[in-house]
């Protein structure tokens, strides 16, 4: 990231091929999406007993990943059923590498557990696959912002704080397709997107606005 940070972009890419074969079989099990300061976040997914690695990959305004900074942790998963039931949806969201998000245009204020179903899987160009990220549109001018800022692998972007005029009040990170995974949020009327961290979501239908109304039904 040093090398990307200074402009020689091509060199810090490589580095990534010097990474450890093990690297290469990590599967990604989703988590918690994007949370801006002050909020928290509740998303709900079902672990296969094994290790696994909690981290944030956000940057630091010098282009650090903060989970170089401290915010990375293990966690295992015993063989022990918990009994958890998986939640009940009001709610599905659907993303696919082909379609894009799609999901139901009719959302009341109140309190939704969404349930986002992973059609498929890829890497992107920048090297991971799709997830689902849900935020609060203060302000409609700031979409192109939202769009540009959501590409880790652009030196200039992913970086704290984010654009102004969004707020990021979870959702779900990345997972294998055909795994489903879950985030409740209480929404109150006003205007929101769901986009994945791709680069340039927009063009590959993965960043989607609606309304939340104070009566009525959803506006697309």
């Amino acid at each position: 990231m040093n090398q990307i940070n200074n402009g020689n972009t091509e060199q810090g890419f490589a580095e990534f091929n010097k990474l450890p074969t093990w690297f290469f079989d990590v599967v990604f099990t989703g988590g918690a999406g994007l949370i801006s300061p002050s909020g928290t976040a509740q998303t709900t997914v079902n672990l296969e007993p094994g290790k696994y690695v909690i981290e944030c990959y956000v940057k630091m305004p010098n282009g650090m990943f903060h989970s170089a900074m401290g915010m990375l942790a293990e966690l295992d998963v015993l063989p022990a059923n918990n009994n958890r039931r998986k939640p009940i949806a009001r709610d599905t969201i659907t993303i696919s590498s082909e379609l894009g998000i799609a999901f139901k245009d009719e959302i009341q204020p109140g309190e939704h557990t969404f349930a986002v179903n992973f059609k498929d899987q890829i890497a992107h160009e920048h090297f991971i696959g799709h997830d689902v990220h849900l935020v609060r549109l203060k302000d409609e001018n700031s979409i192109k912002d939202l769009n540009n800022w959501m590409n880790w692998a652009d030196p200039e972007a992913f970086k704290t704080p984010a654009p102004q005029g969004v707020e990021f009040l979870g959702g779900t990170q990345e997972m294998p397709a055909g795994n489903t995974s879950y985030f409740t949020v209480t929404l109150t009327p006003g205007n929101y997107a769901l986009i994945a961290e791709v680069p340039n979501p927009i063009d590959k239908n993965m960043l989607k606005t609606f309304t939340v109304p104070q009566n009525g039904v959803l506006e697309k």
